[in-house]
């Protein structure tokens, strides 16, 4: 609550705020000025004091900076990440090198722990040629829990979906996003699980998971049509 002031104090203050230059042709003033220091009983001058104030507002000042530049630092990180990303499905030369290009850069680039990629085999293929693709019924469960097209995070999954999507790994994923790959209809997802069980928490945000979700779909998308 800030501290009442008396009519006298108050035509002081608002002297010195409209002749701000007052102790510039006063000097002799600051000499007598005495201002104590909070809590210890002690004076001290005002050009002290003055200086005390600046000190904790530089303080506060290069802390706030400080925080600025790391959020600079990882924006930059992220940028540089997003690059080598969309730069590994771009040098893809077919439909295999993408699916290797999206599991490498998740894991090397993102340092995501633990990735499934599963796509809904295509009619024109008469075998699964890779894990990668699966049956309609097996994908279905997973994009049920899509009904927006959006990355999703927080999921839950039981023991029997996670060792569908994570294998012999599943028992240490704590945490998972699914992110989902749409292009006209959902033909696919890729999903990312931590130890960590607040990496993928329902509160964590989904726009760059948005955005590595359309660079994979764009990338598949393409060769799977030369492919048809």
């Amino acid at each position: 609550m800030a501290k009442s002031v008396s009519v006298e104090s108050q035509a002081v203050l608002e002297f010195l705020q409209v002749h701000r230059d007052f102790f510039l042709d006063h000097p002799e003033l600051l000499l007598d000025l005495n201002i104590p220091h909070v809590g210890r009983g002690e004076s001290v001058s005002l050009i002290e004091r003055q200086v005390e104030v600046l000190r904790g507002r530089c303080a506060q000042l290069e802390n706030q900076l400080q925080d600025l530049l790391e959020v600079a630092r990882e924006n930059e990180r992220l940028s540089e990440r997003m690059h080598h990303f969309a730069q590994g499905l771009l040098e893809a030369e077919d439909l295999d090198a993408v699916l290797d290009a999206i599991l490498a850069r998740l894991s090397e680039d993102f340092r995501v722990e633990h990735i499934a990629l599963r796509l809904r085999q295509p009619d024109w293929m008469s075998d699964a040629e890779r894990p990668e693709w699966v049956a309609r019924a097996t994908l279905q469960p997973f994009l049920d829990l899509l009904p927006m097209a959006r990355p999703k995070v927080g999921v839950e999954l039981d023991a029997a979906h996670k060792e569908v999507l994570f294998g012999r790994a599943a028992g240490m994923v704590r945490s998972v996003a699914l992110l989902p790959l749409h292009a006209g209809d959902t033909f696919g997802l890729i999903a990312l699980g931590s130890r960590d069980p607040e990496r993928y928490e329902a509160r964590a945000g989904t726009l760059i998971l948005g955005r590595l979700g359309e660079l994979a779909t764009a990338a598949l998308g393409k060769w799977m049509q030369r492919r048809r």
